[in-house]
């Protein structure tokens, strides 16, 4: 696993998935370019962005980011859709290149950033196919390093 601009690229090593849980390790090694690197890039108003401190918002986003990724990479030949907290997701073509999993006007990013107030740490999801088989998924986000971790100098 190693940082890939704004996102951890998680395709091949140092994610485990055991029992439908998707564990990836955001270890300060990893991750620490990266998320100084997205904190480089945000506009920062009175040290905050969109009312978070900018610090902590920089490693949310780099999480998030890799949630995004990940849930981008799942094969819509064979996934139809996708539950999260009761709603359904299904992809749409017509949306943006970073998220195409939809509930009407709601990405599935959003509302999982929404939900778990833009800190993506656990997320239970279900896929679900063609032909209505579904499997429990759970994105889990480890050792993702505190503010005070990151030199950001």
């Amino acid at each position: 696993m190693k940082a890939t601009g704004n996102f951890l690229d998680i395709t091949t090593n140092n994610r485990t998935v055991v029992d439908g849980t998707i564990t990836v390790d955001f270890a300060k090694a990893q991750t620490e370019n990266g998320i100084v690197s997205l904190y480089n890039a945000l506009t920062i108003t009175d040290g905050n962005v969109n009312g978070k401190e900018a610090k902590a918002y920089a490693i949310d986003r780099y999480v998030m980011n890799t949630f995004a990724r990940y849930m981008g990479s799942i094969d819509t030949s064979k996934v139809e859709k996708i539950i999260f907290d009761g709603k359904e997701y299904t992809w749409d073509t017509n949306q943006s290149p970073v998220s195409k999993w939809y509930n009407a006007d709601t990405s599935l990013v959003s509302a999982v950033v929404e939900a778990q107030n833009t800190a993506i740490r656990n997320v239970t999801f279900t896929v679900v196919d063609s032909n209505g088989y579904s499997v429990v998924g759970t994105f889990k986000a480890n050792n993702v390093p505190a503010v005070a971790d990151i030199s950001f100098e």
